[in-house]
């Protein structure tokens, strides 16, 4: 390589790490919040600190490891009240991060140095390539990316989209290609252009699936015959708000693919909300029905404040039964149901049209009134509620401007395409601004390119912070768009990614 590029051996990582830790102080925040300014460190304050790591999923070895330290230095009164307990624990917590804290290391080759980049669905691994791609450039490499997720549709778009943004070449062959292929590939054109590092994308695959894992070794064997090295770095992007779940997905990746590195994100942004903000939480809520019929067994979720989540599932899976419960068009049976920290699962009948005013509720068929306009189908839960109609004009207008309907609102529905119905639909479910989106199978009746078009409309609102859960049996749709998938099975959840 060029002898001016000589310094460029070792990738800077200082700032990357800074933002690590800054992700991390966020959490600290909420852990620690009961420690500062208490005068006496006792036994119930240090069970006290033990509880909240626990319950921010530190892990029961970390913690417990943790606490006997602080325990210990308390013991030698090197530790006087909670302002210092709370130091105690930042410098074991960051100790416990720096001791990982190793530079990406590229040395002088005549071959390209290759990292190979795997992970579940919704990790992050796309833009974690992104942001590599950009830090190894301003740090003086020439890069290059393979577009080896073939499986997720919408993943080869995205990473060249990343590439056109860094200036950076992507390697690809379309969905569906052998990923192993795509990456060879991009092998001997990174080898045949002198590129300096090679950043290849895998498909988003549960570590919980082996035959997967399989497409994974085969992927390492086909890089080995051009070079017995490759991949030199094997890079797991875990979600930091998964907790412990990500020691299961790092077991099981290394078993297969002898990891080398771990990429962390999301650490400061809305997967951790999932935690420390949660909008919807379910604890054992079930519902059965009379004769015995269980719709929901045992079921327990989180979905975070500004979070897009997918419930998918056979026939009768139990995805509408859940719906209707957060609704409260329907009770559970028994369990707990809490919304924006509220109990709703017994709220009384006369408080349900004020809850439900928080929500946007999307039918599969549309539900709208064949005799009234599109303007008046959408202004109808504003009408109810009395509101001004000059405030009810500009809603509606403004709900059909954001899905493309304006020039519509003097139509009927019969008029309306039915693609077109389910975004008035949508418009009428936004009209109150609410906090939660609830869609039942909102694509159900749609060709593929109308109801791709509708699911990007979700997601533009959860861009801006609403909350949004999604049922659909369309597997291949879902699967295309990054973000988290909850499935149903005999009304239970069995799997999730």
């Amino acid at each position: 390589k060029n002898e001016q590029d000589s310094d460029k051996a070792t990738a800077p990582t200082g700032g990357l790490f800074a933002r690590l830790k800054s992700g991390l102080s966020k959490t600290s925040n909420t852990l620690t919040a009961g420690l500062v300014g208490r005068k006496k460190i006792d036994d119930e304050l240090l069970e006290d600190l033990e509880t909240q790591l626990l319950m921010a999923d530190v892990g029961v070895d970390a913690t417990d490891r943790i606490i006997r330290q602080l325990t210990a230095r308390v013991k030698r009164n090197e530790l006087a009240d909670g302002d210092a307990l709370y130091h105690a624990l930042a410098e074991l917590m960051t100790d416990s991060l720096s001791r990982s804290d190793v530079p990406l290391i590229i040395p002088e080759s005549d071959d390209p140095f290759v990292i190979l980049v795997v992970g579940i669905n919704g990790a992050g691994k796309t833009t974690s390539i992104g942001k590599l791609a950009k830090h190894l450039q301003t740090a003086g490499y020439s890069v290059m990316l393979a577009a080896g997720d073939t499986f997720r549709a919408a993943a080869v778009e995205q990473l060249q989209t990343w590439g056109e943004r860094n200036h950076v070449p992507v390697i690809s062959q379309g969905s569906g290609a052998d990923s192993a292929s795509v990456i060879f590939d991009a092998l001997q054109s990174a080898k045949a252009r002198n590129i300096d590092v090679l950043i290849a994308d895998t498909a988003g695959r549960l570590h919980t699936q082996d035959h997967l894992m399989s497409e994974l070794q085969k992927v390492k064997r086909v890089m080995g015959k051009l070079d017995a090295n490759a991949p030199h770095e094997t890079l797991l992007v875990v979600d930091g708000g998964t907790g412990q779940n990500a020691l299961k997905q790092a077991e099981a990746f290394h078993a297969s693919m002898n990891l080398t590195g771990l990429a962390v994100t999301k650490l400061d942004g809305t997967a951790k909300a999932r935690y420390a903000r949660r909008m919807i939480t379910l604890k054992h809520l079930g519902k059965s029905y009379a004769g015995g019929h269980d719709a929901l067994l045992d079921i327990n979720l989180h979905i975070g404040r500004g979070e897009l989540t997918f419930l998918t599932g056979h026939s009768g899976a139990g995805k509408s039964s859940l719906l209707r419960m957060l609704a409260l068009i329907d009770r559970p049976t028994r369990g707990s149901m809490k919304v924006n920290g509220h109990e709703i699962s017994r709220l009384p009948n006369s408080a349900i049209p004020a809850y439900r005013r928080s929500l946007g509720i999307i039918f599969q068929d549309h539900r709208l009134l064949s005799d009234r306009t599109i303007f008046d189908n959408i202004a109808l839960p504003l009408q109810i509620s009395g509101q001004p109609q000059e405030l009810i004009q500009r809603r509606v207008r403004a709900s059909l401007d954001k899905v493309g309907l304006l020039s519509k609102e003097n139509e009927f529905p019969a008029a309306l395409s039915s693609g077109q119905q389910q975004r008035i639909g949508i418009a009428r479910a936004i009209i109150n601004k609410p906090a939660i989106l609830l869609a039942d199978e909102p694509t159900g009746n749609l060709d593929p390119d109308l109801s791709r078009e509708i699911m990007n409309l979700f997601v533009q609102f959860n861009q801006v912070g609403v909350t949004v859960l999604i049922a659909s049996h369309d597997h291949h749709l879902i699967e295309s768009f990054d973000h988290r998938i909850i499935e149903l099975s005999n009304g239970q959840i069995v799997g999730e990614h």
